[in-house]
């Protein structure tokens, strides 16, 4: 038998999660985050685009295998609030497809190197901020695709640890926006 031979053999043994790795192997195994920060220029050079920042960060709880928790935020230029919302994301091969609870729309996740694709479903995405919802279209505009950059977790802390049923992820509101 020859080499090749022999490699093809041990590779049609191996089970096909093992063969190809996606996005939620390769991207989620260091409790690192992703951000995508706009410059005033990117933001100048797309008057139409919403988003100055957008960050996707693991929320530290047991999930079924197959699936991780993330909370979704977004800063709209010209706003100091932070909408945001929770998202179960489950491997679909290479990708990871993503629902925001209470109906807030979907959105996938796709590697392009070391970064992150984000791309808004048809559906729409919509986040609750301190001063009111926020939709960002999945079929109009420039808030439909981002590409995240992966970052340190320190960047990305929201909260307390979410580890137990006594704490949880909160992001910090203006003070201002509490009644």
């Amino acid at each position: 038998m020859t080499l090749a031979r022999a490699a093809l053999a041990l590779a049609l043994m191996l089970p096909a999660a093992v063969q190809a790795e996606g996005v939620f192997d390769t991207h989620f195994n260091d409790g690192g985050c992703y951000l995508r920060d706009y410059t005033p220029h990117e933001l100048a050079e797309h008057p139409d685009q919403l988003v100055r920042s957008i960050l996707l960060a693991p929320v530290p709880i047991a999930e079924p295998k197959g699936t991780r928790i993330f909370n979704l935020m977004v800063n709209l230029r010209g706003s100091d609030d932070y909408p945001s919302g929770i998202a179960t994301c489950k491997a679909r091969g290479k990708t990871m497809a993503c629902a925001l609870d209470n109906g807030g729309g979907r959105f996938t996740l796709k590697a392009a190197d070391n970064n992150l694709l984000l791309s808004i479903a048809k559906t729409d995405v919509v986040l609750q901020g301190a001063r009111g919802s926020v939709t960002l279209s999945g079929t109009r505009g420039d808030d439909r695709v981002f590409l995240m950059a992966n970052v340190s977790p320190a960047l990305c802390n929201l909260g307390a640890d979410a580890s137990d049923d006594d704490s949880f992820v909160i992001p910090q509101v203006p003070a201002d926006a509490c009644p």
